[in-house]
């Protein structure tokens, strides 16, 4: 059995629709580099990886404005 511990998870919504964003290809950047979260079919984003206290991911993607979201984990 494989066990993955998840540290978060983001769902990107359009602010003018208020749609789940799904299948586009996001960039996202905690701490300088490049990460590559899980896509789920749904339009969720799980992040794997340990992450600090708080953490800040920063978010490009076609068609929207660049974007940071600060994640705290308690």
């Amino acid at each position: 059995m494989i066990r993955m511990k998840i540290a978060f998870a983001l769902r990107l919504v359009d602010d003018f629709s208020g749609h789940c964003i799904r299948k586009k290809k996001f960039t996202f950047v905690i701490s300088g580099r490049v990460v590559h979260p899980i896509e789920k079919e749904e339009g969720l984003y799980i992040f794997l990886e340990p992450q600090e206290k708080e953490t800040r991911v920063w978010i490009d993607g076609p068609d929207y404005h660049s974007c940071s979201v600060e994640i705290q984990k308690e």
